[in-house]
């Protein structure tokens, strides 16, 4: 269905008044509102985290999400009951942020950088134990293979990581030197490195679990995509049974994770709080607008997501 060019667009949230002002740049023949009463005509919905308050917009042809990952702002959707023609999210530089993070920890580990800093606090002088393995040649699976999974390819392959792929297809995609599908996954014990960069749907929740991470050998696990991806129970059970020798964890199932939960001491998890990749204001907006100039040239817009799959 053809999706017709919106008269205004409404954009909610903490960052709406710098979003709304390089919107009104990028775009001056568009009408920018900030929060208020729904405008008349067709319009737009620029959200990130919206509260009850989006169903104010019922109306709204086009919602735009100022951030990667769908699920969240779909949830809102579905609790108001609405089934706008268009969403559309932003990516922008996520990948290569969220690339560099995972970079940062594999060369944090193979780097031994906890261990320097130990035999440092113990002013041991002890060349063997901290000589560094070599990130270079190793294998990392990537379980993800969209924006911000092949961000992070990208930033492996940069310093001569093996990289290989899994999707729900399998398809092969680029810079992947290959793809397996999520449901026939092979024996993984050459792979060193796992990354977690799946969105959350019905059939990704809790697929990281213990049938796939018994598959792995002493691998070290980031997971960057979405918390409820993996399932922690079977994360520390991979890490006492040695499959896993670190966990880095950047979403958890419940964020905040709370303070009195066990994830909080365990030894060989490093948890940091979901910033690997944080969405930039002039991102959204260049994702929008290029949203924008595909609906008025007839085609099809970029970032489109489906919302029965989910993302």
């Amino acid at each position: 269905m053809p999706i017709a060019l919106p008269d205004s667009v409404v954009v909610l949230g903490p960052k709406a008044r710098a979003i709304a002002a390089l919107l009104r740049d990028a775009l001056p023949a568009l009408s920018v509102l900030e929060a208020g009463a729904a405008p008349k005509g067709g319009y737009a919905l620029i959200a990130f985290t919206p509260g009850p308050e989006i169903a104010r917009y019922a109306d709204a042809d086009w919602v735009h999400i100022a951030g990667a990952g769908a699920n969240g702002v779909l949830d809102r959707l579905t609790d108001a009951n609405m089934s706008p023609h268009l969403i559309t999210r932003t990516v922008g530089r996520m990948g290569q942020q969220i690339g560099e993070y995972v970079l940062s920890y594999i060369l944090a580990d193979t780097q031994k950088q906890a261990l320097r800093r130990q035999l440092q606090a113990d002013r041991n002088w002890n060349p063997v134990a901290g000589t560094p393995d070599i990130a270079a040649d190793r294998r990392a699976l990537i379980f993800g293979t969209g924006g911000i999974g092949g961000g992070v390819a990208t930033s492996l392959l940069a310093i001569g990581m093996r990289v290989s792929g899994a999707s729900r297809s399998g398809q092969a995609r680029a810079p992947f030197d290959r793809v397996f599908r999520l449901d026939d996954l092979p024996d993984m014990t050459n792979f060193d490195v796992c990354v977690g960069a799946l969105p959350l749907t019905s059939q990704t929740q809790g697929i990281i679990g213990i049938d796939v991470l018994s598959k792995f050998e002493g691998a070290l696990f980031i997971n960057v995509g979405r918390g409820a991806t993996a399932d922690m129970d079977a994360v520390v059970e991979a890490l006492a049974a040695g499959r896993l020798r670190h966990a880095v964890l950047d979403v958890v199932p419940e964020e905040p994770l709370p303070p009195d939960s066990p994830l909080w001491a365990q030894p060989q998890m490093t948890l940091t709080p979901h910033v690997s990749g944080i969405t930039l204001n002039a991102d959204t907006v260049a994702a929008f607008t290029a949203a924008y100039r595909a609906i008025e040239a007839g085609e099809e817009p970029p970032l489109r997501v489906d919302a029965k799959a989910g993302y």
